[in-house]
């Protein structure tokens, strides 16, 4: 029960999800923060952006600002994961320890006991937000007049009556500011009853969360593509595109804005099938919200493929053959997953790992050893993209 309460009060709503702390987390499986985030990271995979995600700047001020956390140093320099219910169960499978099976099935008790309260409780909550609603709403009211009648009434005994009575109003809505305290401790002690019951259900609770554990570990299917014929001078092809992070920053870039620009108004004109990967989904949180809206604010159409197993493999005989370092292997897994997808072209600003003469022979070499297509390789400003056919 002790343990349940300790866990709640570190459940947080960010984004519109309940979330933890990667630092609390760490706190609970008796672990450091940093071993913590080395195996999330080697597992990264397994924990797309509904079960984890990195805060940004501003919701980070945010938390010290609402005394949510006492400042930023609270998260050690690094920027923090946090970790929705479900990368929590997933978490539980990757930490592989008794203590961690244990945190994480107290820990699905609490985000469960408070989802149930708050269903519970919805109609009080909405009740409660009605009411101030409405005395914001008169307080405005109020304002508006008293600010009218100082501005305009000559009466100053007038005016000094009239503030009086609508003195009186506030004291009247003060009142009913007294009640909705009463009907909140009263919400208090009902959250307390239903805590006591669900401490109650830990076995239960434990066997849904190794269900959902061995769920996550099912493999996946193949990201499926689909090609259509179109005509624009004679009958050909549709391209299919699969863009990396660095062409989508690339579009507010001074060096490299020109191209892109170029590229981007060629897909918005739907001269080509756009693809992007949830790999590079995760590399744009880090990016400056203009450069993460980039497709919404364009109206760009694109679809969407994860990074499968096969992929990982792929990317991984790169490595083995040296056609990049170790560092490099998020740029492997790019090429890998629109080889697998049978992408016509990948396109990237990477000049040194991906659009290098070398090092696309070198990954051409791999994909024709494996049994997988050449995959073209350009840059936006190579006037081959802009042809009928590469």
């Amino acid at each position: 029960m002790e343990q349940i309460s300790k866990i709640e009060s570190r459940i947080f709503t960010i984004r519109g999800l309940q979330v933890m702390l990667d630092r609390d987390l760490a706190e609970l499986y008796e672990a450091e923060t940093r071993i913590l985030k080395q195996a999330v990271n080697r597992n990264i995979i397994r924990f797309p952006a509904h079960f984890m995600f990195e805060l940004s700047k501003e919701e980070i001020e945010k938390m010290v600002s609402q005394f949510v956390i006492p400042s930023k140093s609270y998260f050690g320099g690094s920027v923090p994961y946090v970790f929705t219910e479900q990368g929590v169960a997933m978490l539980s499978a990757v930490l592989r320890s008794d203590i961690a099976i244990r945190i994480s099935i107290q820990i699905m008790d609490a985000f469960v006991a408070m989802r149930k309260i708050l269903s519970t409780n919805t109609g009080i909550i909405q009740r409660l937000e009605t009411v101030e609603i409405k005395q914001i709403e008169t307080d405005k009211k109020v304002d508006a007049v008293l600010n009218a009648l100082q501005k305009w009434s000559k009466k100053a005994t007038m005016f000094s009556i009239l503030r009086e009575d609508f003195s009186a109003l506030r004291a009247d809505f003060a009142g009913l500011e007294g009640k909705v305290e009463s009907k909140i401790a009263g919400l208090g002690t009902k959250i307390k009853q239903t805590r006591a019951e669900f401490s109650k259900q830990t076995a239960t609770i434990g066997g849904i969360c190794a269900a959902a554990v061995a769920i996550a570990h099912q493999p996946r299917g193949a990201a499926r593509r689909n090609f259509y014929i179109y005509n624009m001078s004679e009958t050909c092809k549709k391209l299919s595109l699969y863009l990396d992070t660095s062409v989508i920053g690339g579009y507010y870039d001074a060096d490299f804005e020109v191209s892109t620009q170029i590229l981007f108004q060629n897909i918005k004109d739907k001269r080509y099938d756009v693809f992007i990967s949830d790999l590079t989904q995760r590399e744009l949180l880090k990016a400056p919200d203009k450069v993460r809206n980039l497709f919404n604010d364009l109206s760009i159409e694109y679809n969407i493929i994860k990074v499968s197993t096969e992929s990982i493999e792929l990317a991984e005989k790169y490595l083995l053959e040296n056609v990049v370092g170790e560092a490099s292997k998020d740029d492997c897994i790019h090429i890998a997953t629109a080889t697998v997808n049978k992408i016509d072209v990948l396109v990237s600003w990477n000049f040194k790992h991906i659009v290098n003469i070398v090092r696309i022979k070198n990954y051409n070499t791999v994909n024709i050893k494996n049994g997988y297509n050449q995959l073209e390789i350009r840059s936006p400003k190579d006037e081959a993209l802009y042809e009928q056919r590469i």
